[in-house]
């Protein structure tokens, strides 16, 4: 071996290293940029089904991007998601179905479309009891009409879920209210626990889990 050989071999060598340290995931699944699919009269495309609700509550509180509102929340429900029609779940690069629950966008960890279960964040608020407000209600979940998520408003979403109501879609129960909520210090914590979720409920993902389950860097 020449000695330019062994300087980019070792130079391959640090980058994956480096890539490992930096916490670098891996790519997401290919998004399909071709038209939204076409929506039914009633404009709600699937009902979702409630698998699992895992409440949580952050020390640090984080940002829900997926409104445009960019509401702040410091609790929320990890959910898994059981969609019939799991070819809806397809991401695309212009507008998609939005999986809500109640009149809230929630944000999609994983992929779903070959397991059929999305893992997702709804945010919530902390009671004063410590537990976790959306924790115990009965909501429903369903895909919505196509849209950019970060770009829907409370208006918005409100006449999603008014659609959904007409169309006799199935409540879900979130859970149990007097589970004690998990505690992370922040939302990359949280992230990281999802990927014990999306392992257990979407196992071919997982270069997903993979990436959620990288050592992330401290100060």
């Amino acid at each position: 071996m020449n000695s330019s050989t062994t300087i980019l071999s070792l130079l391959a060598a640090g980058l994956l290293v480096t890539g490992v340290a930096l916490g670098v995931t891996s790519p997401r699944p290919a998004e399909d940029d071709s038209a939204p699919p076409v929506l039914p009269d009633s404009g709600v495309l699937a009902a979702a089904r409630v698998v699992s609700a895992t409440p949580f509550r952050l020390q640090q509180p984080a940002i829900h991007a997926w409104s445009a509102e960019q509401l702040q929340y410091d609790a929320g429900l990890l959910l898994v998601l059981a969609v019939d029609d799991s070819e809806l779940l397809v991401r695309r690069q212009v507008a998609e179905p939005v999986l809500y629950v109640g009149a809230m966008p929630v944000e999609r960890i994983n992929d779903g479309r070959i397991s059929g279960h999305v893992v997702a964040l709804l945010p919530s608020v902390t009671r004063a009891d410590g537990g976790v407000a959306a924790a115990g209600s009965e909501r429903l979940a369903f895909l919505g009409q196509p849209a950019l998520p970060e770009q829907i408003d409370a208006r918005m979403a409100a006449a999603e879920l008014a659609r959904a109501q007409a169309a006799g879609l199935p409540v879900s129960r979130l859970g149990d209210a007097d589970v004690e909520p998990l505690l992370f210090p922040d939302r990359g914590e949280l992230g990281a626990f999802s990927a014990t979720l999306v392992a257990q409920y979407a196992p071919d993902e997982q270069d997903l889990v993979r990436g959620l389950s990288v050592p992330r860097l401290t100060r």
